[in-house]
């Protein structure tokens, strides 16, 4: 929210320094002298008639060279204000994730120290695979004896499968030579 209130006041020092530059510019344009002057004109030289003619055209160009100078500061300056916002952006998004790091250590030290003592035991995922799946085992057994149960069970993904009061299928009998 700051930020929108500093692009609020600093939109209106861009436009009084946007008209401020190209005065400016025509300023310094008028106090340079000429660095690349034509050679003086001999008395054989037809020169005369190109330069009369490309007076106007370089006038143009300079003046076109001018306004791209005064662009391109224009948005160098633009520049530097998107970087330094975005500098601060990064700078508050690290403070702000950096706290929250610093709040979660306890916790990811917890389980660190928790893995390294599994890993100590020489317990693997293996182990830990049968142990889970034994106690799973375990608790349809209970939902088997305890109908009340099986709805928590079900909510959380573990099949009760019905007891076996189903006939068993007797194999058929052999084919008669």
């Amino acid at each position: 929210m700051k930020l929108w209130s500093t692009v609020r006041h600093i939109r209106p020092l861009i436009r009084r320094w946007r008209q401020l530059v190209p005065n400016r510019l025509k300023q310094q344009h008028q106090l340079r002298p000429a660095q690349n002057q034509p050679p003086s004109e001999s008395f054989m030289s037809d020169s005369s008639e190109t330069t009369s003619a490309n007076s106007p055209e370089v006038s143009e160009l300079k003046a076109q060279c001018a306004e791209l100078q005064s662009q391109t500061h224009t948005l160098r300056i633009i520049l530097l204000f998107v970087v330094g916002a975005l500098c601060l952006f990064f700078w508050r998004e690290a403070n702000y994730h950096g706290a929250i790091a610093q709040q979660m250590q306890p916790q990811v030290m917890q389980a660190s120290q928790y893995t390294e003592a599994l890993s100590k035991q020489g317990s693997s995922s293996e182990k830990q695979l049968q142990a889970i799946q034994g106690a799973v085992s375990r608790l349809v057994e209970y939902g088997r004896s305890h109908p009340d149960y099986v709805p928590i069970l079900t909510k959380y993904g573990i099949p009760i499968a019905p007891a076996s009061s189903a006939p068993v299928a007797t194999p058929a009998s052999a084919p008669k030579k």
